[in-house]
């Protein structure tokens, strides 16, 4: 109908899409609908803009991945944990004023279960027939869930699961997996 304007809103560029590509396509194909891109954050979106804030969109997520792992560094570095742990470990509450938390802890009824998995394991013991002995005794698994054997065997190519994970030898590694989008 004659006057109406057709207009789509979004919060800002980057939350439409992360690939400049992706946002020149979509401007592309609402000129041609007639549809007008608006940004709250900056108000009617132009080619100009397409180029500059959608160069601008494609280029956080890996500079927030490069800031991430830096912050993951520093953390290693200091002993602390840089993201998620092992059953049998939890993370130490910061002091009060402190600005940095990670430290781990061992949490002694977990570790227990750990020592038992170890030990069955090395009685010949399969990963799937200690995840049963564990379900049938109720022993809740890590977060809560029910065992099951590749939560004990996990990857060892990944070192993922408890038997494959160097943690409970002592050794904390870091940056051994990447996953690519």
């Amino acid at each position: 109908e004659a006057g109406r304007i057709d207009v789509v809103l979004c919060e800002a560029i980057d939350r439409l899409v992360r690939k400049l590509a992706d946002v020149a396509d979509l401007h592309d194909r609402l000129i041609f609908a007639r549809v007008q891109l608006h940004a709250a954050n900056i108000g009617a979106v132009t080619a100009m803009h397409i180029g500059i804030m959608g160069t601008m969109a494609q280029m956080t997520p890996s500079d927030l991945r490069d800031k991430v792992r830096r912050g993951q560094l520093g953390r290693v570095r200091a002993g602390r944990t840089p993201g998620g742990l092992g059953y049998g470990y939890e993370v130490v509450p910061p002091a009060p004023g402190a600005k940095e938390a990670g430290e781990r802890r061992i949490v002694p009824h977990e570790t227990a279960v750990v020592r038992r998995i170890f030990s069955a394991f090395a009685s010949g013991y399969s990963p799937r027939r200690i995840a049963a002995m564990l379900n049938a005794e109720q022993i809740p698994g890590p977060g809560g869930r029910p065992w099951i054997d590749t939560t004990i065997r996990g990857q060892v190519d990944r070192g993922t699961g408890i038997l494959n994970n160097s943690v409970y030898a002592g050794t904390v590694l870091w940056n051994r997996c990447s996953y690519v989008k």
